[in-house]
């Protein structure tokens, strides 16, 4: 398996699929994301078939991870860790990031596993954050 940056077609493919991979973003969203100039997109895939994707934004010395996505039939299977670890040596990259932040609902506990696992610590609560969406 490989993982590149996501192009028109890969977007084109998941924005079609997108409930095979999240239960959270809409086609409109990822749309969007993909073309902000301040955000890098990128795809997991083995041979043609992507796996899953994940984004992160670039702010003022820090980057923040907007998403990682793992096609529902593929999860369990470190592919997050590998995806999220590649998002990361990307934004160490640019010399000028020093902290990444995210979000996640405090109901899904196998985000909130993978991010302790990989060294995030929790330092705040927004409440009903994910009941207004």
């Amino acid at each position: 398996m490989e993982i590149f940056k996501m192009t028109e077609s890969d977007l084109n493919y998941l924005t079609s699929h997108l409930n095979e991979y999240d239960n959270f973003w809409t086609s409109s969203i990822l749309k969007s994301e993909f073309s902000n100039s301040n955000s890098t997109y990128l795809v997991i895939k083995e041979k043609n078939d992507i796996l899953g994707f994940g984004g992160i934004w670039f702010g003022y010395e820090e980057v923040h991870i907007t998403n990682i996505a793992i096609r529902k039939d593929k999860r369990k299977q470190g592919l997050g860790t590998i995806l999220f670890s590649k998002l990361i040596e990307n934004a160490q990259n640019n010399k000028n990031i020093y902290s990444a932040t995210l979000e996640v609902n405090e109901k899904n506990l196998p985000a909130i596993n993978l991010y302790k696992k990989l060294g995030f610590k929790n330092t705040g609560l927004r409440k009903n954050y994910y009941n207004r969406m």
